[in-house]
């Protein structure tokens, strides 16, 4: 009986935390809806790190750093990959993992799929699950780069 109230208990601190805990793909949507408005976490650094992990805050918050006010190594939306921004038929996929559609697990990827100037473009946000949830660790571009690779190099 005591084995039995431990499972329940178990199960039900997980189903309230997973409730309280946004979706890597809510997560994402969450972020360009801000990111429209007057309080943008990439210009509001203080509120990146409920976007962001740990890792990847670092290396955004060095780049504002060491750029002193001019143009660091992110050059660049980093949420289209682009400077000239004109957006149509915008749509955020639902999470993947390597082995398919996942909402549980350590790491996942959300797509973003939009029209920029009327060229097509993809962006892909790899999210690892933190202790306060899904946090983007990396945002993937269809040239082969990522916010990881580019805030990672020279300045």
């Amino acid at each position: 009986m005591r084995f039995l109230l431990v499972l329940l208990v178990s199960f039900l601190t997980a189903a309230i935390s997973s409730a309280a805990d946004p979706s890597a793909k809510d997560l994402v949507a969450k972020l360009y809806q801000v990111h429209r408005s007057k309080h943008d976490p990439l210009d509001e650094t203080q509120l990146l790190g409920r976007y962001f992990d740990a890792a990847l805050l670092k290396l955004y918050l060095k780049d504002k750093r060491e750029a002193k006010g001019e143009v660091g190594r992110l050059d660049g939306d980093p949420l289209y990959n682009a400077q000239d921004i004109q957006i149509k038929d915008f749509s955020i996929s639902a999470p993947e993992s390597a082995g398919g559609p996942s909402r549980t697990g350590i790491e996942t990827r959300v797509t973003v799929h939009f029209k920029n100037l009327g060229q097509p473009a993809r962006v892909i946000y790899v999210l690892s699950r933190t202790s306060d949830g899904w946090r983007i660790s990396d945002i993937r571009y269809d040239d082969g780069s990522s916010l990881k690779k580019i805030l990672e190099g020279k300045l």
